[in-house]
Formats: structure tokens, C-alpha cells, sequence
């Protein structure tokens, strides 16, 4: 069964989903609201984003329609769930028309703590300072297509 998934960082990217699980799946700009994007710092990770719960707030995204089982566990891997960085929950995402869709999404995980999360997350920010690694480095260790 497919899944449809709210994403809000590294793969909102087409260029980081291709050599990731193989394909770019049909996406529309949406918003998930009760969340709030936060820059995750951890010894091991560049600072990207990480979602956390706060009332009030929301996260602007895209939903990915319609990802396979398959790719769905090559992003739980890259998001690194099974080590609980990322954990992958059931949410309700709001399209631009004001639909509503069930999605999951990533958001912090259970080994990440209140001191590994930095100020609020800035898209352009890490566009500029960290999207090249993430393209020549990161991607490449984790791509099978």
C-alpha cells in the first residue's frame, strides 16, 4: 500500500529523492499545522531540519503522493529511524485548496534530546551553507539509483 508523506526539508528536494529511492513522486505544496521546523544539532549530522510538536505554529511542505512501501523504507533509513534520530507518525496535512490529507511525516525522534534541538530552521539558510555537501556527500552514501 502507498503511502502519502508530508516532507519539510532535505526531501522536498527532486534532486535528493532521485538517487535516493529511484524516482520523484507527484508532490503538492502543503502546510501541517501543530508543528514547528527546529535545526537539529547532533555531533554526527550536519544542522537540518527536524519537526517538532508546538502548538499554534505550522510547518510549510510539500506531500509526496502516493510513495511506495519500498521507497518509503529507503527514506526511514536515510532519516535514520531505526536508530530513533527520525521517527515517522500518521498526521493530517492541509493542501493549498484546503484539503485535507492523511500523510505521514518525520518528525524528532526518540534518541534525539531537548539539547539537540537548535532555533528555528531556515530553508534559505541551509540552502546556502550546507546543500552542496548534502549533494556531493550525504546523498551519494545512501543512493542506489
Amino acid at each position: 500500500m502507498t503511502t502519502n508523506l508530508f516532507v519539510y526539508g532535505l526531501l522536498q528536494h527532486p534532486e535528493v529523492l532521485k538517487p535516493l529511492i529511484g524516482y520523484v513522486p507527484k508532490q503538492s505544496p502543503a502546510r501541517l499545522y501543530g508543528h514547528i521546523r527546529r535545526t537539529m544539532v547532533h555531533p554526527d549530522f550536519e544542522p537540518c531540519a527536524v519537526a517538532v510538536v508546538e502548538e499554534g505554529k505550522w510547518i510549510d511542505g510539500v506531500v509526496l503522493h502516493d510513495v511506495t512501501p519500498r521507497a518509503t523504507a529507503e527514506m526511514d533509513v536515510f532519516e535514520c529511524v531505526p536508530q530513533g534520530i527520525y521517527q515517522r507518525v500518521s498526521v493530517v496535512a492541509e493542501l493549498q485548496g484546503g484539503e485535507q490529507l492523511a500523510s505521514d511525516v518525520y518528525l524528532k525522534g526518540p534518541s534525539l534530546l531537548a539539547d539537540n534541538l537548535g532555533d528555528y530552521w531556515c530553508q534559505d539558510h541551509f540552502n546556502q551553507q550546507h546543500m552542496e555537501y548534502v549533494l556531493t556527500e550525504l546523498i551519494p552514501k545512501y543512493a542506489k539509483y
